[in-house]
């Protein structure tokens, strides 16, 4: 008798303990969803309002490090130390909209004349399969349709160009507020014990992504002037355009750096018509993407994140497809940020765990759990 009141009681908890983690899951799905559908329908708006935040990192991080310069560092105001790289920030974004728009007025003027660069190709093609040249020409110009791709490229960099201005002034205000954001967080966190952790959780966020903005952007940037330098030398046309392009690419982890690389050699292929020129930009641009991204960056930025390289490419195409290019750009340190903020909690610590590399998701004095 007392077994049978008992049964029900225990089925039921049984029951209740196997709905909860699955109605957490229904939850946390159905939440993803949402935040992408919002992500997606907001992405005019959030899009340069998110960069906005990471340029404004890596203005802080540059001015943090003018302050550390030996002798006069600290005796600058500290307006004085936002200067340099306000000036840098503004000399950038007027190069790259200059490049671009003699980029996208050179497509305009002589798109055309890609379909004759190709007939040494198409020629040698077509002596060698024993084929008719007009067909080589068509099923060449049917698969890559190079005009079309050269003119989305141009596209898309004058897709994150456009955008500067507003990223700018957001920019702008966002640094004209930070100095108010500590007394706003006090009078939002009045105990003590959650306005300390939260401190501790923003720092840790906002120097993880900091320096990977910093180092990232200094590497991105010798890469693009190196690879500027190689592509005058050879006199490739809309050499500063294409260097705008390798340095946004250098933002998104190997396959950037493997665009950034294969797109300029195309180029210096179809303008001049020889391998020789091709070859050079090949092998210095290359050459330059291997030694400054695979042996200077990680010595530079040691390890910083700590992302799964599946992780790292599912949240390169997932960005994409919600934000397209400025998407991509972003990628990487928003998914470093979440990662960060996941681990702080024990509910969501299993989920940073699976998005991290290593697993070691956990800094000194975190909570174990």
């Amino acid at each position: 008798m007392t077994g049978d009141a008992e049964s029900p009681g225990a089925e039921g908890v049984t029951t209740a303990g196997s709905g909860g983690p699955l109605l957490r899951a229904f939850l946390m799905l159905g939440s993803v969803l949402f935040a992408a559908l919002i992500l997606r329908l907001g992405r005019d708006l959030l899009a340069p309002a998110a960069t906005a935040v990471f340029v404004w990192f890596v203005l802080n991080a540059m001015a943090d490090a003018t302050r550390g310069l030996p002798g006069v560092g600290a005796r600058l105001p500290r307006w004085a130390t936002f200067a340099l790289p306000l000036a840098l920030l503004l000399m950038l974004a007027w190069f790259a909209v200059d490049a671009t728009v003699a980029m996208r007025a050179s497509i305009g003027a002589g798109a055309g004349g890609f379909g004759v660069a190709f007939e040494p190709l198409v020629a040698w093609i077509a002596d060698l399969a024993g084929a008719e040249q007009a067909a080589v020409l068509d099923a060449i110009s049917g698969r890559l349709g190079l005009e079309t791709l050269l003119v989305r490229i141009a596209a898309g960099a004058a897709e994150l160009v456009s955008t500067s201005g507003i990223v700018l002034i957001y920019v702008a205000f966002l640094l004209a507020d930070q100095a108010f954001f500590g007394d706003k967080l006090d009078i939002v966190l009045r105990h003590p014990a959650r306005r300390a952790a939260v401190r501790a959780l923003l720092k840790r966020v906002g120097d993880g992504i900091r320096r990977y903005m910093f180092v990232l952007s200094l590497a991105s940037l010798m890469t693009a002037t190196a690879s500027y330098g190689v592509m005058r030398l050879v006199g490739l046309d809309n050499a500063g355009f294409w260097a705008v392009v390798i340095f946004l690419l250098n933002f998104i982890p190997t396959i950037g750096s493997i665009l950034g690389t294969i797109v300029p050699t195309l180029i210096a292929l179809l303008q001049f018509q020889a391998p020789e020129p091709a070859f050079v930009v090949l092998l210095g641009v290359g050459a330059f993407q291997v030694v400054i991204g695979n042996l200077l960056l990680p010595r530079m930025s040691g390890e910083v994140l700590n992302i799964s390289l599946f992780v790292t490419i599912f949240a390169l195409f997932a960005w994409g497809a919600l934000w397209g290019a400025t998407g991509m750009f972003l990628a990487i340190p928003m998914t470093a940020a979440l990662i960060i903020v996941l681990a702080e909690f024990e509910a969501t610590r299993p989920a940073a765990v699976l998005l991290s590399r290593t697993g070691d998701v956990l800094r000194p004095g975190a909570d174990a759990g």
